[in-house]
């Protein structure tokens, strides 16, 4: 809408009604859309809302960070001048990368994650085994001192499993929703025609009001700042591409992450879930056998 002309206080009006929209990104745009109508600031107003709606630390992900992103830009935008059509374009396109990129990361680590919620149901399916095949492993479980042993230490190891197994796939999965964003901001701050120290300082406290994480992307900002500055060369581009690079990156850190993911999850299943169906299933099952003879 910016692009076509339309004036930017007049595209707030028009966005809570415009596609399927979820209700808590309805609401954080008709605050924006309140905000213009009374003339207050819109990247203020739009962090106050996203802090609002997204208060609880479960709420935090991907959506919250692509608001926060889109108030610093505004911010950043306003205060440098710079037009607001194609700061928007960027950082659109760079939204659907990411986007794209967790989408990638999720269809990979899915077999991951059902092999790890397959573990986690593997002891129980040990006890509904022996129940199946006409044992009372149950009984036994309960019943006799080396049964109870068996079945403490058992559950235990599958608890640990379902824990271990669980740590994994959250080590696996992307820590960092929008990458390249803040090193986006400080190519935007700098194409503004502001000192490149300038441009720095204003990305630092744009973040930090905004509640974005800037995972060491200022420090790799401010490398390619210096490396334009000895090199004579256009610092904005420089850093957009930079920008670019971090996104590949993270791409291939979680193509990575899950082909690692399927080796490591044999750790809690060979020291954990396998004994713990020895000792809930097997070892029952025996014992039961046993008795039956003597």
């Amino acid at each position: 809408m910016v692009g076509a002309g339309l004036p930017a206080a007049k595209v707030w009006e028009h966005l809570p009604g415009a596609g399927d929209l979820g209700a808590r990104s309805a609401l954080i745009l008709a605050d924006c859309d309140d905000a213009v109508r009374v003339g207050d600031d819109v990247s203020a107003a739009l962090i106050h809302s996203v802090r609002h709606r997204f208060s609880r630390p479960r709420s935090e992900g991907a959506a919250s960070s692509s608001w926060r992103g889109l108030a610093a830009t505004l911010t950043v935008a306003e205060r440098c001048g710079s037009p607001l059509a194609s700061c928007l374009a960027r950082l659109a396109a760079s939204f659907d990368d990411n986007a794209e990129n967790r989408r990638s990361v999720d269809a990979a680590l899915a077999a991951p994650r059902s092999t790890a919620r397959l573990m986690m149901w593997l002891p129980a399916a040990s006890l509904l085994l022996g129940a199946l095949l006409g044992f009372d492993s149950l009984r036994i479980l309960t019943g006799t001192a080396i049964g109870i042993v068996c079945g403490l230490l058992g559950a235990s190891l599958a608890v640990i499993a379902g824990f271990w197994s669980a740590r994994l796939v959250r080590q696996s999965e992307p820590q960092q929703h929008s990458p390249g964003l803040v090193l986006d901001l400080v190519s935007l701050a700098v194409g503004g025609g502001g000192s490149m120290g300038a441009a720095r300082m204003l990305v630092a406290d744009t973040i930090e009001r905004c509640g974005l994480r800037e995972h060491d992307e200022l420090a790799r900002a401010q490398r390619s700042l210096d490396l334009a500055e000895i090199a004579g060369i256009p610092a904005a581009e420089l850093v957009s591409a930079d920008a670019d690079l971090v996104r590949a990156e993270n791409r291939l850190w979680g193509a990575k992450s899950a082909a690692r993911l399927s080796v490591r999850l044999m750790l809690p299943l060979g020291c954990c879930t396998l004994p713990s169906f020895v000792l809930l299933g097997v070892v029952p099952l025996i014992l039961s056998i046993v008795s039956l003879v003597v």
